[in-house]
């Protein structure tokens, strides 16, 4: 995975001078004929992310994350994750999924 640069906001994916220049807050808007705030922060994320911001994911994984984006964290690859795949419990069809299927990725695996 490759991270964001350094300066640039791990959350709004901003740099400084863009947000000198555009006067933005820190968040993220989304929509197509209305565009909305879906998420907002107080402060901006420069950083590098921190062992205990990565509790999610395993911890031979989480140097590949130390600067990705919010959203690469929150929808990690299952393999990467503690909790790994989550089987689905029984056939949805209207979402696609077999018992055999993960509900996040969608990769065949065992219930």
């Amino acid at each position: 995975m490759n991270g964001l640069p350094v300066g640039t906001c791990l959350q709004c994916e901003q740099t400084p001078a863009q947000i000198k220049r555009d006067q933005t807050i820190c968040g993220i808007e989304d929509g197509y004929e209305y565009v909305e705030l879906v998420a907002e922060w107080p402060r901006h994320h420069w950083r590098d992310w921190s062992d205990k911001e990565l509790s999610t994911i395993k911890p031979e994984c989480r140097d590949e994350y130390r600067r990705a984006r919010l959203p690469d964290i929150q929808y990690a690859e299952c393999e990467h994750t503690i909790y790994g795949h989550r089987p689905a419990k029984e056939n949805a069809p209207e979402w696609g999924l077999s018992v055999d299927q993960c509900v996040d990725c969608g990769k065949k695996v065992s219930a």
